[in-house]
């Protein structure tokens, strides 16, 4: 009857205007879960990391699980509004409620990973200067004996070819620096 003369009923028409309403929330909700995914496995990622420790990692690993929870209820909100194809004004609320909550989570799990990447980097700075520390002297002091040993004998054989030392007195100076 309603096609054959034109006329939309008043529940079909709400039905029309929901279901345009909830095609913008799919495509955003679908673009979220893509973020969503990336962040997630970035600071899981960052929160494994061994160098990580403390108050970054404390921080970093309540951030990961707000970022989750916040998550988990957008993701309610969305299935409740497409499960039925209807949008009912509490529903509208409930998303954009939620998807504020999940923004903001966004921008704090966001600065958390910086904190953490920051931590990361200067733990690892610290450690390369504290081996650096640890063997630069040690492998100075054996290019040290090294170099002492090549001039000893630089030196001993030049002193050989002026004729200042014999042969003899060579081959005792130079058992002498290799010993020591």
């Amino acid at each position: 009857n309603e096609a054959i003369d034109g006329k939309i009923s008043p529940e079909d028409l709400e039905k029309e205007i929901s279901e345009v309403k909830i095609e913008p929330i799919k495509q955003v909700f679908s673009t979220i879960e893509v973020e969503y995914a990336n962040v997630a496995e970035q600071a899981n990622t960052i929160f494994l990391d061994s160098y990580l420790d403390g108050t970054a990692k404390t921080n970093l690993g309540t951030a990961i699980s707000d970022f989750d929870n916040k998550f988990a209820i957008l993701s309610a909100a969305q299935n409740e509004i497409t499960s039925d194809n209807t949008l009912s004004t509490t529903e509208l609320e409930s998303w954009n409620t939620a998807l504020s909550e999940f923004q903001s989570s966004v921008t704090t799990i966001s600065k958390r990973i910086q904190e953490a990447q920051t931590y990361i980097n200067t733990a690892i700075y610290n450690a390369s200067v504290e081996y650096t520390n640890e063997t630069i002297p040690d492998a100075l002091t054996g290019y040290a004996k090294t170099s002492y040993v090549d001039d000893a004998m630089e030196e001993a054989i030049k002193d050989a070819k002026d004729g200042m030392v014999s042969s003899t007195d060579l081959t005792i100076n130079n058992t002498e620096i290799l010993m020591s």
